[in-house]
């Protein structure tokens, strides 16, 4: 079963593809990484020190997925800047939860849960193995 994430999209947004590590700029001039350490959190490292800027711990014996990024570059600068109106957003399932969750990943050093998904709001839902989907709707 493949759960599809519909989204509406402004056209400045930019869909990134899925992976375990994936690295964004943020203002002013700093690379982050997002990384699914697929057994114990999915974690945001500053990349010029490998500091790690904020973690997000999983169930015990749970496994992520990929990630999922989308990012809302509203001056599409190529850089995260919220102070700009910018939203970075993340992506992906518990495999033994059976969830998917999306974190608010706009502010470098910190994250916050924008929504948790699992049997309890998807009746029928099945395994949490693959990686989200997350497409663009018109109205």
């Amino acid at each position: 079963m493949k759960l599809v994430i519909a989204l509406m999209v402004l056209a400045c947004d930019e869909l990134m593809p899925p992976a375990s590590r994936v690295e964004v700029s943020y203002a002013p001039h700093l690379q982050v990484a997002f990384i699914a350490e697929r057994d114990s959190a999915v974690r945001a490292v500053d990349v010029a020190n490998d500091l790690e800027l904020w973690r997000f711990d999983l169930p015990a014996l749970d496994r992520a997925t990929d990630l999922r990024v989308l990012r809302f570059d509203s001056n599409r600068d190529g850089v995260i800047d919220p102070a700009a109106g910018d939203r970075m957003w993340i992506y992906f399932g518990l495999q033994r939860d059976r969830s998917y969750v999306a974190l608010d990943a706009t502010e470098r050093t910190r994250v916050n849960v924008l929504w948790r998904r699992g049997p309890g709001d998807l009746p029928g839902i099945g395994e949490t193995w693959s990686t989200p989907s997350i497409e663009e709707i018109e109205r």
